[in-house]
């Protein structure tokens, strides 16, 4: 399924430094799938812990592993 991964903040202006935050989400394609739903919240799970286990278990979770920051295109056009 098409998606993307996008970077906000200091990481979409390529401003990042070593001591950064993370700030992203993700957008699917358009469906009500529970299937779909649940693999993007695991991959956005999977991708941050990887993040913070390399960078710091201090560091802001703003980012795809929090439902606020993914969803479906509708549900961001919604949003």
């Amino acid at each position: 399924m098409p998606y993307s991964w996008i970077g906000l903040g200091s990481e979409g202006r390529n401003e990042q430094t070593f001591v950064t935050d993370q700030d992203n989400m993700i957008i699917y394609d358009d469906t009500d799938q529970t299937t779909v739903r649940s693999y993007y919240e695991e991959f956005g799970t999977r991708v941050v812990e990887g993040w913070l286990q390399w960078v710091s278990a201090n560091a802001r979770r703003d980012h795809a592993s929090n439902e606020k920051w993914r969803g479906s295109s509708l549900d961001w056009r919604r949003r």
